[in-house]
């Protein structure tokens, strides 16, 4: 198993319990009770497992995921390709929300 677990249990078993460190420990999120430094740049954090934050890329490389960025987007209703504007969509998505984060832990 790839999260850190409590006794070293496999995360398949029911009573399976992580222990990530709690986010006041974290320096780099918010809720952090670690002394702010002039420069410091802090975002919500959240959990994540292997499986959401890994990825394999190969000859037995792993991608961590530590910073990531979730968008909210919809469709462009003005999209929309006919004989007036030259079968052309010039967006098919706008971005209604987003919010950067790190990754706990």
């Amino acid at each position: 198993t790839m999260l850190p677990t409590l006794h070293n249990c496999d995360m398949s078993e029911a009573d399976c319990k992580t222990t990530f460190r709690p986010l006041t420990e974290l320096k780099y999120c918010p809720e952090s009770l670690a002394s702010r430094a002039q420069n410091d740049t802090r975002r919500k954090c959240h959990y994540m497992d292997h499986l959401s934050a890994g990825q394999t890329t190969g000859d037995d490389n792993l991608m961590l995921t530590s910073r990531a960025r979730m968008l909210w987007q919809k469709s462009d209703e003005s999209c929309d390709p006919t004989a007036q504007n030259g079968y052309t969509c010039k967006k098919t998505f706008r971005t209604e929300k987003n919010m950067d984060f790190y990754v706990a832990d």
